[in-house]
């Protein structure tokens, strides 16, 4: 019995102790911070757990650095271009410009007039001056008198306005005619104008060995255009050396062309003090396009 009671009282203490814990009330609504237990009710929160560290992140390896590439290595410059063949213009020659012509002397429009009143002196004068500022058609019409006049210079010049076509029709088998008198006739700029005729092909065919012939006299003659254009020719035939010499020549008497054209053949020799040399002297001579190279 005694057994009995005491199992009793301990049970009645173990409930009470039950409701002592309890809360007074069990709230249904929470507030900030609150959570529900297992009855349903309202109860303080636990605090929250720091929050752990973060383990950063090893950093990756650095990239490697690209290697460069090969550095390749320069082109060698491309080879000057040979000089162009110019037929045109009041120099008489393909690659080399004729001495300036003198501009003293009677006044142009005086000489225009004495030429059409048959002065063949005044025509051979008018012959032998820079004719850019005259009219094409009034100086063809008095290098016309000129040739009849047997002014084989005025022969030539009224060649090159007909190969032109300045000043009267262009007319290639007249020019090649023209210029055929007056180098019968010992007037050099005409040889040297039918060698250009055969070189360039201009209303024949192309005959190179007619060509040489024609230079090589107006050359030995004193003719610098004739040197030039001869020398133009061998290059372009592969005869480096004889066309060095030929525009060496043509360029100490006095052709600016020719100079240029002698260190533009020195310079892709790779022989850079006489390219330089030929380039000072066709500066000089007023090739303007060569001064500081």
């Amino acid at each position: 019995m005694r057994r009995t009671l005491l199992a009793i009282a301990v049970a009645l203490v173990g409930l009470a102790a039950w409701f002592d814990d309890s809360p007074a009330e069990c709230r249904k609504t929470c507030q900030a911070g609150e959570r529900r237990d297992g009855r349903g009710c309202c109860v303080a929160a636990p605090p929250a757990a720091p929050p752990s560290k973060a383990t950063p992140s090893k950093p990756g390896k650095p990239a490697r650095p690209t290697k460069p590439g090969r550095t390749k290595r320069p082109r060698r410059p491309a080879k000057a271009a040979r000089p162009p063949v110019d037929p045109g213009g009041a120099a008489p020659s393909v690659g080399v410009t004729a001495p300036a012509r003198p501009a003293a002397g009677r006044p142009t429009d005086e000489l225009i007039d004495a030429c059409r009143d048959r002065e063949a002196a005044a025509c051979r004068e008018l012959a032998a001056r820079d004719d850019r500022d005259i009219d094409p058609g009034t100086y063809a019409e008095a290098m016309t008198i000129g040739c009849d006049l047997a002014v084989w210079a005025a022969c030539t010049e009224l060649g090159a306005k007909a190969e032109k076509g300045a000043g009267v029709k262009q007319d290639f088998a007249r020019a090649r005619a023209l210029y055929a008198k007056a180098c019968e006739h010992h007037d050099q700029p005409g040889c040297d104008r039918l060698g250009q005729v055969y070189f360039l092909a201009l209303g024949v065919v192309k005959d190179v060995a007619r060509a040489r012939g024609l230079f090589r006299k107006a050359c030995d003659a004193g003719f610098a255009g004739g040197c030039g254009d001869l020398g133009y020719l061998e290059e372009s035939e592969g005869n480096f050396r004889e066309a060095a010499t030929l525009y060496e020549q043509a360029c100490d008497q006095g052709s600016g062309v020719a100079c240029g054209n002698a260190a533009l053949l020195f310079e892709r020799a790779e022989q850079p003090e006489l390219a330089s040399s030929f380039y000072q002297k066709a500066c000089a001579l007023g090739r303007a396009d060569m001064c500081g190279r």
